[in-house]
Formats: C-alpha cells, structure tokens, sequence
C-alpha cells in the first residue's frame, strides 16, 4: 500500500509516529485519532475498503503503543500519592 494512497489521515499518523517531543506527541495522537476515526466512519464495510480499513485498524494499535509508556508513567506518579 502507498502512503499517498490515503494522504489525509496517514500524514497526521506518520507525524505522531515520528513526534519526539512528549508534549506536542499528545497532540498529534489526538489529530490523527480523529482522522482516522473520522475516515473510519466514511467508509462502507466490504471487500472495496478492506486494504484501507486494515490500514486504519494498524494505524490505531500503533497509536495506541506509542501511547501507552505515557499512560503508565501517569498512572504511576497518581498512584504515588
């Protein structure tokens, strides 16, 4: 699959994948959530949008480990309390 091939939400995605300051990384997790749920939710089930849609799940468990190292340093400074 070509990146251009979905320009819209992969450029936001790409750029929270390669974001390494910490502070604008929530950010750009946030747009490109949005983007894809937005795409996500244009799409018709079938076997047309299939390479997208896979495209678009991968994208979401990427995003989602990228932010996990985040949620559980949070959850370890609350816990200190």
């Amino acid at each position: 699959m070509e990146g251009s091939q979905y320009p819209e939400w992969r450029k936001t995605y790409h750029e929270a994948l390669l974001e390494v300051d910490p502070h604008k990384l929530t950010e750009r997790i946030c747009a490109a959530e949005k983007l894809i749920a937005s795409r996500l939710g244009e799409l018709r089930i079938g076997p047309k949008n299939l390479e997208e849609q896979r495209a678009l799940l991968d994208a979401c468990s990427a995003l989602l480990v990228i932010q996990r190292p985040k949620l559980i340093l949070s959850v370890g400074k609350g816990n200190s309390r």
